[in-house]
C-alpha cells in the first residue's frame, strides 16, 4: 500500500470545503438582507402613521378655521397629536441612525 493520500478522497473533502462556505456565505447574505428589509419596512410603518396623525391634524385645524370658536376637545387632541407625531419623528430618526451606525445602508441591501 502506498502512503499517498488519495486524490479523490481529498478532492471531495476540498469539494465539500467550498460547498459549506459558498452556503455560509449565501446565509449570511440572506441574514442581512432580511435585517435590512425588516428595519425598512418598521420605518415605512412609523412614517405612515406620521402621515395619518398629520392628516388628522389638518382636518382638525380646517374644521378650526370654519368654527369661531376653539373647541377645547379639539384643542387637546391637537396637542396630543403634535406629541405622538414627535415621538414618531424620534422613533424613526432613531432607526435610521442606529442603521446609519451599524454600516448598514437600508436601501442597497448590503451590509
Amino acid at each position: 500500500m502506498s502512503d499517498r493520500p488519495d486524490p479523490i478522497a481529498e478532492a471531495a473533502r476540498k469539494g465539500l470545503k467550498e460547498i459549506l462556505n459558498f452556503g455560509s456565505r449565501v446565509g449570511d447574505s440572506l441574514r442581512v438582507a432580511s435585517n435590512n428589509a425588516i428595519e425598512k419596512l418598521d420605518v415605512i410603518q412609523l412614517e405612515r402613521k406620521r402621515d395619518a396623525l398629520y392628516r388628522e391634524l389638518g382636518e382638525i385645524e380646517y374644521l378650526s378655521v370654519l368654527s369661531p370658536d376653539p373647541d377645547d376637545a379639539a384643542l387637546l387632541r391637537k396637542k396630543s397629536i403634535v406629541d405622538s407625531v414627535y415621538e414618531l419623528n424620534a422613533a424613526i430618526d432613531e432607526r435610521l441612525s442606529s442603521t446609519r451606525n451599524s454600516g448598514k445602508d437600508p436601501d442597497s441591501g448590503e451590509a
